[in-house]
């Protein structure tokens, strides 16, 4: 569904979701899946030119809120139980479909 429609993640998400038990499990699987199917797309873009300077350039600063954000959320995970997270993954799916519905 990513290459097709764009929206790889939320059907993803839900899948390895229902597929494991404990939330430490999810987090190294869904982590594992976008490290595989990112690294192929970088690859992919650099081999046909699509990476340039600027890129590179928007790419560091887009790294550091990646840092930022990968801080902020390992301090939420540890405080959280697996139920609230499943609750927390349906919420932002539902939120990610009204936002493809309204754009």
């Amino acid at each position: 569904m990513s290459a097709l429609f764009a929206i790889g993640g939320p059907p993803v998400s839900l899948y390895f979701s229902a597929a494991t038990e404990e939330k430490e499990d999810y987090l190294a699987t869904i982590q594992g899946y976008f490290m595989i199917s990112n690294a192929y797309v970088v690859v992919l873009r650099f081999t046909s030119g699509v990476v340039t300077g600027h890129v590179l350039l928007c790419a560091a600063v887009g790294l550091a809120g990646m840092l930022l954000g990968t801080k902020l959320g390992n301090t939420v995970f540890k405080k959280i139980n697996a139920d609230t997270m499943r609750k927390a993954i349906y919420a932002m799916m539902a939120v990610s479909g009204v936002v493809m519905l309204a754009g």
